[in-house]
């Protein structure tokens, strides 16, 4: 029992005074006007623009809503700002082939944006193609503002 107490009190107070150092003053100060989706400051962390899809599929990957989330709470705090959304696809396949494949890579971003609370008016979808295959990456759908 003796043993226990000198080991839980010296554990409490290092505790305790890690925890006397925060200044309750500004807790949650700068977080005091935000909204749900609203950033309050800028976040260090690279923000990918790229959504990658498997050969021949328009149906989203795994990792599309972590790529399109931080897109949609900036959007959502920036009412007037718009976003491009681009389908590419790969040259295999005939020109209207890639054309329509890339346009549903497109559809399938903005759904998912739509679902995330973001209006439909910030959205605008094309198509590229094979056009771009050389520049962009294949199989992708691009986000330009």
């Amino acid at each position: 029992m003796k043993i226990a107490l000198k080991i839980a009190v010296p554990a409490v107070m290092l505790f305790l005074s890690g925890c006397t150092s925060m200044n309750d003053e500004n807790v949650g100060q700068h977080q005091a006007n935000a909204g749900p989706y609203e950033d309050t400051h800028r976040s260090t962390q690279r923000v990918s623009h790229t959504v990658e899809f498997e050969n021949d599929s328009a149906e989203l990957p795994f990792n599309a809503a972590e790529v399109v989330e931080p897109h949609a709470r900036y959007l959502i705090a920036n009412p007037d700002i718009r976003v491009g959304i681009q389908g590419n696809a790969s040259e295999s396949g005939t020109e209207q082939y890639n054309y329509n494949l890339a346009m549903g890579r497109a559809k399938a971003v903005k759904k998912l944006f739509l679902e995330l609370g973001v209006d439909e008016s910030q959205l605008v979808t094309l198509s590229v193609g094979e056009t771009r295959s050389k520049t962009t990456p294949n199989r992708s759908v691009v986000l330009a503002y």
